[in-house]
């Protein structure tokens, strides 16, 4: 594939400080009051296209991947999604959320890493409170979470625990760094898009009462503290539909932001509390300006283009079939924001949805057949056995 241009993407990205010198400024020094004009969001939205081809790339990639070797997966937890033999399917039951993870991080690794440059200048966030989160913590969500994640401590080790011990090992040994790298995926950033810690956070209005408020630390205590690598992974709960307030923060601070948010076997085109989640995954955050002021525009508070995108929404499904159905409804909840946004501000206000890779078999789906009474005839059902992805807001 024709690797990116990084030096294409750093001109982009340096444009938005020489064509916008006052937003600069601002960004940098912490100015009360900021808005970004229209040269930058032109210059922002130059760089994003640059970096979403690298990611269309990435993609494009993996989706002809054989499973023979993984940046993030190692050999052994590897070769049981290629293998078809009861213990090969047993282990793939056990590691498919684990491996969607991490898959999914490969995969949009230069957009991840885009936007938390972005973040880093004051684009598209809130004051974050959370004693956990730090600029170099990598954020997942992990949405519509009950008990077939996390019934138990063990349930949540179990399910997420291999992705830590992954990435921990791929940040040791720089393999994910030097396979962007090498590929031409990566530009060149500054050390505040560096990973040293994870947090997840499951959420859901299921979510099983044991853990609601605790912490889980999924990293090993035998390793140095000198060595390279993850020096912290916590898991969090919360008790509450994703477009409800975290509990625990204050007014107009918010929630970590999420590096990606990941629903497992969603079931989106069965249950509409699925879309005011969607349609506020497309909103314009109003009080994350720089400086946290509102733009007014004649007297009404001003809808707010990041140009970076809210969130990077990955959903998976049991069946292609029904992954195709859940994107039917991101497709009409994101048409219908559009809609709404367009009539009530009369202008353009930026894409509220791009659709990153289309409906398909999840090459980390669980081989173990999930027995369903009310499948169609011939039709087999699998954990994650397909997924999609989708780039939401403005």
């Amino acid at each position: 594939s024709k690797p990116m241009d990084v030096n294409a993407i750093q001109k982009a990205m340096l444009s938005i400080r020489l064509k916008s010198p006052q937003l600069a400024t601002e960004l940098d020094e912490g100015a009360s009051s900021s808005f970004l004009s229209n040269e930058a969001h032109i210059a922002t939205d130059a760089a994003l296209a640059s970096v979403l081809n690298s990611t269309s790339q990435s993609i494009k990639q993996a989706q002809h991947s054989q499973l023979v070797s993984h940046v993030i997966v190692p050999a052994g937890p590897l070769a049981a999604f290629r293998r078809t033999t009861p213990k090969a399917q047993a282990a793939s039951a056990n590691l498919t959320r684990s491996g969607t993870m991490s898959e999914a991080v490969l995969r949009l690794w230069p957009l991840i890493c885009f936007r938390r440059r972005m973040r880093a200048m004051g684009l598209g966030v809130l004051p974050v409170q959370d004693k956990n989160h730090h600029s170099k913590t990598l954020t997942i969500h992990i949405l519509g979470a009950d008990g077939v994640e996390c019934s138990s401590e063990e349930s949540v080790r179990k399910s997420v625990g291999p992705f830590v011990r992954w990435m921990d090992s791929a940040l040791q040994s720089g393999s994910l760094g030097r396979a962007q790298n090498s590929l031409g995926r990566m530009p060149a950033y500054p050390p505040s898009t560096s990973i040293d810690s994870l947090l997840i956070e499951f959420s859901g209005p299921n979510m099983p009462s044991t853990l609601i408020g605790k912490e889980l630390d999924l990293l090993t205590q035998t390793k140095s503290q000198s060595a390279a690598g993850l020096v912290s992974a916590k898991v969090v709960f919360q008790l509450r539909e994703y477009h409800e307030a975290p509990s625990g923060t204050d007014e107009g601070v918010g929630a970590p932001p999420a590096d990606i948010a990941i629903a497992f076997n969603a079931g989106i085109w069965g249950y509409d509390s699925w879309k005011p989640t969607i349609a506020d995954m497309c909103q314009s955050p109003q009080s994350a300006l720089p400086g946290s002021v509102d733009v007014k525009s004649n007297g009404e508070t001003a809808s707010y283009n990041t140009g970076i995108g809210r969130t990077l929404f990955v959903i998976t499904a049991y069946t292609v079939e029904e992954c195709e159905d859940d994107a039917e409804v991101v497709l009409e909840v994101t048409e219908k924001v559009a809609a709404e946004r367009s009539l009530s501000n009369g202008n353009n206000l930026g894409t509220v949805a791009r659709q990153l890779w289309a409906p398909e078999a999840n090459p980390f789906s669980s081989r173990l057949e999930r027995k369903t009474a009310s499948a169609p005839p011939g039709r087999k059902y699998y954990e994650n056995g397909a997924w999609q992805a989708w780039l939401l807001g403005p």
